[in-house]
This record gives C-alpha cells, sequence and structure tokens, in this order.
C-alpha cells in the first residue's frame, strides 16, 4: 500500500461522491479533491465498487463515473469540515498524526535564580506560633502563616505602615479575611507583629530591627 493509499479512507472518498450534485461523479473529479493522484483513487475507486459500496454508472474516453450504492448511507459519512481536517490539510502537508514534542523546561540558570530568603529566626518563629489569635484551628493557622508574612514583608521593606501592609500583604494572607478592616488587622496583624522580638513600631510605622543581614 502507498502513502497515498494510506493517507485516504473509505468514507473520506464516498463522501466527496456523496457531496456532488451530479448522479454520478467522474474519478478524475474525485481525484481533484483527495491528496492523492488519478491512478490511486481510480483503484480505490474500483476496490469500493468490488466491495458493493459503489455502482459503475458509466465508462468513456474520460474515464469511469461512479455513484453510491443504496446500502451506503450518505447521512453516515463525514460531513464536508470534517472532511477537509482529514484530507485537504494532509494536502496542504500537515502531518496529523505526529504529536507535538513534549515541553522540556530548562531550569534557569543558578546565577538567574531568585534569592531565597533568610530562615525565620527561632525566637521570632517561636513568637509566632505563641499567638492567641481568633477563630478555629484551621483559621488561626493560616493567621499565624499571615503574620509570618507580614514580617517577612517588613523584613525586605525595613519599614512599613498600615497602608502598606493592607495593600501588599493582604491580597497574600488575607488569614480567612475579604476584608482587611473587619479583624485582618486589629486583631491578627498588628497584635501579631507588637509580639515579634525584630519589630519596633515609633506611632507611624513598623520597622525592622533584627540582623540586617537576614535582609534580601
Amino acid at each position: 500500500m502507498t502513502p497515498d493509499d494510506q493517507a485516504l479512507s473509505d468514507d473520506e472518498l464516498l463522501a466527496v461522491i456523496a457531496r456532488s450534485d451530479a448522479d454520478a461523479v467522474l474519478d478524475r473529479d474525485v481525484a481533484e479533491r483527495v491528496p492523492a493522484p488519478v491512478e490511486t483513487v481510480q483503484d480505490r475507486l474500483e476496490d469500493l465498487y468490488e466491495r458493493g459500496e459503489l455502482e459503475l454508472a458509466e465508462e468513456d474516453t474520460r474515464g469511469r463515473t461512479w455513484r453510491l450504492d443504496e446500502s451506503v448511507d450518505p447521512e453516515a459519512l463525514p460531513t464536508e469540515g470534517e472532511t477537509e481536517t482529514d484530507v485537504e490539510s494532509q494536502a496542504r502537508g500537515d502531518d496529523l498524526t505526529e504529536a507535538p514534542p513534549d515541553h522540556v523546561e530548562t531550569p534557569p540558570d543558578p546565577e538567574s535564580r531568585p534569592e531565597e530568603p533568610a530562615p525565620i529566626d527561632a525566637d521570632v518563629a517561636d513568637a509566632i506560633d505563641a499567638l492567641d489569635l481568633p477563630g478555629d484551628a484551621t483559621e488561626k493557622e493560616r493567621r499565624r502563616e499571615a503574620v509570618r508574612t507580614a514580617y517577612l514583608y517588613l523584613r525586605k521593606r525595613g519599614r512599613a505602615d498600615q497602608d502598606d501592609f493592607v495593600a501588599d500583604v493582604h491580597p497574600e494572607a488575607p488569614g480567612e479575611y475579604a476584608d482587611p478592616d473587619e479583624g485582618w488587622w486589629d486583631e491578627v496583624i498588628r497584635p501579631g507583629l507588637d509580639r515579634i522580638p525584630d519589630v519596633e513600631y515609633d506611632a507611624e510605622a513598623w520597622t525592622y530591627a533584627g540582623d540586617p543581614d537576614d535582609r534580601p
């Protein structure tokens, strides 16, 4: 079997004939609608005739004309759009069987990787873990995580006021509070920062007072 034979299905050939407005279709006209030489199409149509799926309507100097056998249901054949996908795209040279190669992600160069933040000191971690925050067990843990996030934000920034925490930390770590004014700030973040040993407050803003080497 040639590559042209493999590229065509029987239903695709029958569908070309079924869509024609003529009573019968010349084999050369069928060949114009599929990506195969006339000789290949003629051989395939002959095979369909021998299997009883086509009727030979006429034969003359131009070639043979074919119509569907009554046993073939035109409604069961591919539509024109489906045939374009399977046949005409092959005529354009598309390879429908070859899958795209798996995406291989190249790891970033070590020098381009973002620097990992320094770990939280044990006394800071203990202070956060000891916080008695409102909510059930799950909410308490998420709110402690919000305090950790606020602390790391302050350590990186150096100094921040309430508006900074609300704008930059709440979207990342809401601690189960949709609105930062409904407990997130007054009951979680502010009292949490007040109990962390590396944080100082001067009536206007909070300042990181820990080891400068821990700042990125």
